[in-house]
């Protein structure tokens, strides 16, 4: 299968490049750093991250931002910065 990953750059992301890539052509995709730059806040940046890649099987989402932290400690805060 050919998979975009968007977001391989981190934490979850390397996992999952990790694991898939040991069997599947992967495309790395993220807003700084991967086979093709993607804005996720710009639809004709998706719409190019597309058109560069071609036809793919599969895209698997790691992208974002969260604050690592035990649920106690969360703030109205860092529960919005894994939102937006």
């Amino acid at each position: 299968m050919k998979i975009i990953i968007v977001g391989s750059e981190g934490d979850i992301g390397k996992a999952v490049y990790n694991e898939l890539g040991k069997r599947h052509e992967i495309i790395t995709a993220g807003r700084s750093s991967g086979d093709i730059y993607v804005d996720l806040t710009n639809r004709a940046s998706i719409d190019a991250m597309y058109d560069k890649a071609g036809e793919v099987d599969a895209v698997v989402s790691a992208a974002g931002d969260v604050h690592f932290c035990s649920l106690s400690e969360y703030t109205q805060e860092t529960f919005m910065l894994g939102l937006q």
